[in-house]
């Protein structure tokens, strides 16, 4: 969750309004040309 863009509310227990909140993909990490040459055993 990034931001929460409108407030939800609760009456007791039972929800009036949800939250409206903006959210973001998970970026995966790439790796690197450098990475992968370490990974692999050299002879």
């Amino acid at each position: 969750v990034i931001e929460q863009l409108m407030r939800g509310y609760f009456l007791g227990e039972r929800v009036l309004r949800h939250a409206m909140v903006k959210v973001a993909a998970a970026v995966e990490p790439q790796e690197t040309s450098e990475a992968q040459k370490s990974a692999e055993p050299e002879n």
